[in-house]
């Protein structure tokens, strides 16, 4: 989650880690795996290929309130441990 202050931290009703980071990538690609959903498993399956393939997915955060939007780039490289 994007705060007004810039910082970036998890999610807290949810547990999720961090938005964008390597580990939200891949348990977001697990969850699209999960439903089943031809128009899901399609994403993720493009996801994983670009991981595996070492191919860059941008990572990008946006912040948004009643004044303005921040844009975050954390990136384009997802690495899996």
């Amino acid at each position: 989650m994007l705060l007004i202050s810039g910082e970036i931290t998890k999610f807290p009703s949810t547990g999720l880690d961090v938005q964008m980071t390597n580990q939200w990538i891949i348990s977001r690609t697990n969850e699209l795996v999960k439903t089943k959903k031809p128009n899901a498993l399609k994403t993720a399956t493009l996801i994983n290929q670009a991981i595996n393939q070492g191919k860059p997915i941008n990572k990008i955060v946006v912040g948004v309130n009643e004044g303005r939007a921040v844009t975050i780039n954390l990136g384009n490289k997802v690495i899996v441990k």
